[in-house]
């Protein structure tokens, strides 16, 4: 079963339940996204990562930081 975000993306249930029942909901968010951000970064093809916090900026910060996107790698 997959429920559904403010934008309308399938979100598989075992990872919406893995936020909702842990200790603190917005730390295990953070990292989630910092776990997905690391697989993206390993996938061949994949050149860059659009974060977006709507009025959560501070928590793209540490996303940006626990997934090691700075500094940004130069392009060739």
């Amino acid at each position: 079963m997959q429920r559904q975000n403010l934008t309308r993306v399938p979100v598989p249930e075992g990872l919406t339940d893995r936020i909702t029942n842990s200790k603190d909901p917005d730390e295990e968010g953070i990292r989630v996204c910092i776990e997905q951000v690391k697989e993206l970064k390993e996938m061949k093809g994949i050149h860059g990562i659009h974060l977006m916090g709507v009025d959560l900026e501070e928590k793209v910060v540490r996303i940006v930081d626990g997934a090691g996107l700075l500094p940004r790698p130069k392009v060739e």
